[in-house]
C-alpha cells in the first residue's frame, strides 16, 4: 500500500515510517523542509510542503496514495510567543488538517488516520487514581488550546467522512515515550538523571 505520512521526521513519525517500510509499504513523506535532521530511510520519497495550514498544497504528495497518516501538527509549547495562540493552533491543527483531508478526498484516498491527543478527553484523573480510565464514549473535556484544536479537527473530519468515501480513523494517544522523546518527558528524564528527589504525586 502507498501511504503518505506527515510529520515523518518527528519523534513518532520516524518510528511510523520505519515500521511501514519494514512491513513492505511504499511510504511518501511530507516534511516541512529538507535538512540534516530530515534524513529518512532509503527509498522514501520526500515532499517539502512548508508550513501546514489552510493553503498548503498537497497535490504532488497524494499521487497514487491509498492512505494518509497525519502526524504533523502544532504541539504543546512551553513558551508560546505567538500573538494569538488560538489562531496559531487552529491554522495548523484544524485548517491544515482539513485542507489535507479535502485534498485526500479529491485524490481518491481511502483512509485518513488522524493522530489527535488524549488531552481531548481531559487533563487526567483526580489523585489518588480511582477511575476506570478514559473511553471512546466519554464526553470530550479538553483543557487547553492544543486539545481544543485537536477536538475541532476531529469533529470536522467526522463531518467530511460522512459526506464522502474517506474513512477517517482518529487516534488519541497518551504520552508517547521512547529513546529521544521530546518535550516534558525529556525534561523529566533530565531531572531524574540529576538524582534529586522530585516532589511529584
Amino acid at each position: 500500500m502507498k501511504i503518505l505520512v506527515t510529520g515523518a521526521t518527528g519523534f513518532i513519525g520516524r518510528s511510523t515510517v520505519s515500521t511501514l517500510v519494514d512491513e513492505g509499504h511504499t511510504v511518501v513523506a511530507a516534511v516541512r523542509r529538507l535538512d540534516s535532521r530530515s534524513a529518512l530511510p532509503p527509498g522514501i520519497v520526500s515532499f517539502v510542503v512548508g508550513e501546514i495550514g489552510p493553503n498548503t498544497d498537497w497535490t504532488d504528495c497524494l499521487d497514487g496514495v491509498e492512505a494518509v497518516i497525519h502526524l504533523a501538527g502544532r504541539a504543546h509549547l512551553l513558551n508560546d510567543t505567538s500573538a494569538d495562540p488560538v489562531l496559531a493552533f487552529d491554522n495548523v491543527n484544524v485548517h491544515g488538517t482539513i485542507q489535507l483531508a479535502r485534498a485526500a478526498i479529491s485524490a481518491g484516498v481511502k483512509r485518513f488516520v488522524f493522530v489527535s491527543s488524549i488531552g481531548v478527553n481531559g487533563n487526567g484523573q483526580n489523585y489518588p487514581y480511582k477511575g476506570a480510565g478514559y473511553s471512546e464514549v466519554d464526553e470530550p473535556a479538553p483543557h487547553d488550546t492544543y486539545a481544543f484544536s485537536k477536538l475541532k479537527a476531529e469533529k470536522e473530519l467526522q463531518e467530511l467522512s460522512t459526506n464522502s468515501r474517506l474513512e477517517v480513523v482518529i487516534v488519541r494517544p497518551p504520552l508517547v515515550y521512547g529513546p529521544g522523546a521530546p518535550g516534558n518527558l525529556a525534561l523529566l528524564m533530565k531531572l531524574v538523571k540529576r538524582g534529586v528527589p522530585l516532589p511529584i504525586k
